[in-house]
């Protein structure tokens, strides 16, 4: 019967060559359809669980402001720019109708912690502040209009070489400064500023010499209450000081201003051994870690949990670790002493140990700030900063310490030095991937001009916008294929079957049983069916690995190459995956194609042996 069948087919060459082609074309479109359409949605799936996208917050200046400051060098006022706002926003007008955020908005604040047991990166690089309160004689009367030599007498905070050697200095940004006089001696805090100038600078050194000059520092401090508002200083008379060194007199230590210059020097000792540490509600929202220039290299995140109960747990560099003898599982002791509201700790701690200063650490009584937390903390997890991470405002800082927010109890409410306004290196949130355009919908509606919003989404929305093509073609090509398969099998089954009828009659009439005869008429269209189906599809299946595999590296190379720090075991594993996808597709496509031709075929088979075989001859007679 089966032979009886192939010869039957051989006599209609052209039917059975196109038949074979045409069904392998289009189980290749259904297979290679599905393919791209399964493995595209998965990816979207994937890709919705590995980006992450991140919002950060910026006020933007009211106005700028022109302010002048006395240059001695120049012998006159340089113009300076002030950014002004109208005022300090809050945090709070970020949370309107409509917005939707998987970690809620924050401000986050920068803490001081003093640490004078732990070997700092500082101290390893032997890097020193810029900063020396000291009691300094001039070597003749003078005014220090431009630079002019001095001896420092004693030194309360700084360099003890210092002590008995000469410097030069300048009260570099007074037009009119108060005059030296040579047989005195004045406490002063005296700051690295630039280089030497003047007569008296050059007939020593000579014309073209290069060295630095200190100029005097203030002496009143700078502090702000919770709600942000500078508080006065209880010395009011030298907020205004214009030269504000001080001749050292009997009983001058006991004075106000003497005290205030040693706390001060106790305040900057405080700082030279200080540690940042920075409260967050979730690792993510810190840029150097959203952005890869830091990662975890040990040990694990915070967990969200630990994040919103407030748990004593940290996150430390791998430096600092290792210069103490840290291990996971360490205690760590924090006792800060200071909040910075405006800044972030890459901006004054380095990762060498170097950085600027932040002014006098004393409060508006002079007196020395105290510590107002004092903590253990555990080390869950130590990072690492990646080679050629940037510096500065969304760097982190040498030392700085990761704490969940909640963990602070005095936060934002104590020895606060510093307090601005939102920024894009301290105010962050993160939303829902694939939702910036819903999120600004919103925020037209209810936010306020006066804060620029930037979005960062490691390239999801253009990800996302190519994939969602992808999937419309491969749609396409799966209801493409589909529908071709129906209508060959529609047609095709007419052809090879229902136009048989004088066959089928004659087979019927030569004493053939309906079973066999079903057999003999299926036999054929089985066997076209099983090659062409099978060839087709497996074409299908290794196409459409391979486009697979080309497309998903290039959206690989384009989203992680130079954004987040995703790794490897995070992003889409398409190698392996994709040859089994195709594999279970294409014997899917198959054995469906099959199943579905043989189904149609038994049916017009069917519809033929319940005619007896003159019914069948005569309707072959009548067509």
């Amino acid at each position: 019967m089966v032979r009886n069948s192939i010869k039957q087919m051989l006599r209609m060459p052209v039917r059975g060559v196109s038949f074979l082609l045409l069904i392998a074309a289009s189980g290749m479109l259904l297979t290679l359809g599905a393919v791209l359409w399964i493995t595209d949605n998965s990816l979207v799936r994937s890709y919705e669980d590995t980006f992450i996208t991140i919002g950060t917050v910026e006020q933007k200046a009211f106005s700028v402001q022109q302010v002048t400051r006395w240059d001695a060098e120049r012998k006159d006022y340089q113009l300076r720019q002030k950014a002004v706002y109208s005022k300090l926003l809050p945090v709070s007008l970020l949370f309107f109708e409509g917005a939707d955020y998987i970690h809620e908005p924050e401000k986050r604040s920068y803490y001081g912690s003093y640490a004078p047991d732990y070997t700092l990166v500082s101290k390893v690089n032997n890097a020193e502040l810029a900063t020396v309160v000291a009691e300094i004689s001039p070597l003749e009367d003078c005014i220090p209009d431009e630079s002019v030599k001095v001896r420092v007498n004693k030194v309360f905070f700084g360099s003890p070489s210092l002590e008995g050697t000469s410097l030069w200095f300048c009260n570099h940004h007074t037009q009119n400064p108060k005059p030296l006089q040579k047989e005195k001696s004045y406490a002063v805090v005296l700051i690295l500023h630039s280089w030497a100038h003047g007569a008296h600078y050059e007939a020593e050194a000579g014309a073209g010499a290069r060295t630095l000059e200190y100029i005097p520092g203030e002496t009143a401090a700078i502090q702000y209450g919770p709600d942000g508002m500078l508080m006065k200083d209880s010395l009011e008379r030298e907020w205004a000081e214009d030269s504000p060194y001080y001749e050292v007199t009997d009983g001058f230590y006991d004075t106000d201003i003497g005290q205030r210059l040693l706390n001060a020097a106790k305040g900057l000792y405080m700082y030279a051994n200080t540690q940042p540490v920075t409260g967050t509600n979730a690792t993510i929202l810190l840029m150097p870690f959203y952005n890869g220039d830091a990662y975890i290299s040990e040990g694990r995140d915070i967990g969200e949990e630990e994040y919103k109960e407030g748990k004593q747990v940290c996150l430390v560099p791998r430096k600092f670790a290792e210069n103490n003898s840290l291990t996971l599982g360490s205690m760590v002791h924090l006792r800060l002493y200071y909040t910075n509201n405006k800044n972030t700790a890459g901006q004054f701690f380095r990762p060498d140990g170097s950085g600027g200063g932040q002014g006098l650490l004393i409060d508006v009584n002079g007196k020395t700030l105290s510590v107002f937390e004092d903590s253990q903390y555990t080390i869950v997890g130590i990072y690492d900063i990646s080679y050629g991470a940037d510096q500065g405002s969304y760097s982190m800082g040498g030392d700085e310490i990761i704490v969940p927010v909640n963990s602070i109890k005095n936060r934002d409410a104590r020895n606060i030095i510093a307090y601005g306004p939102m920024m894009g290196y301290t105010t962050s949130f993160q939303i829902p991937n694939g939702s910036i355009e819903k999120f600004l919908a919103a925020w037209e509606k209810y936010g306020t001009e006066e804060l620029e919003i930037t979005f960062y989404d490691m390239g999801y929305s253009q990800i996302k916008s190519g994939l969602e093509n992808r999937k419309h073609m491969s749609l396409v090509l799966l209801v493409v294929g589909l529908l071709m398969v129906s209508f060959l099998l529609l047609f095709y089954s007419h052809l090879f079957i229902t136009n048989q009828k004088k066959r089928t009659a004659i087979e019927r009439c030569l004493g053939m049983e309906k079973k066999k005869c079903r057999r003999s008429l299926l036999s054929g269209m089985l066997i076209l069916l099983l090659a062409g189906s099978t060839l087709g599809c497996s074409l299908g299946g290794v196409l459409s690995r391979h486009i697979s595999i080309d497309l998903n590296q290039v959206y690989y190379d384009a989203s992680y190459s130079s954004v987040a720090d995703v790794k490897a075991k995070d992003a889409p594993k398409v190698g392996s995956e994709n040859t089994v996808l195709a594999l279970v597709t294409s014997l899917s496509a198959t054995v469906f194609i099959i199943l579905f031709g043989v189904g149609i075929s038994i049916i017009k088979i069917d519809q033929n042996l319940k005619l007896e075989p003159m019914e069948l001859l005569s309707e072959k007679r009548r067509e």
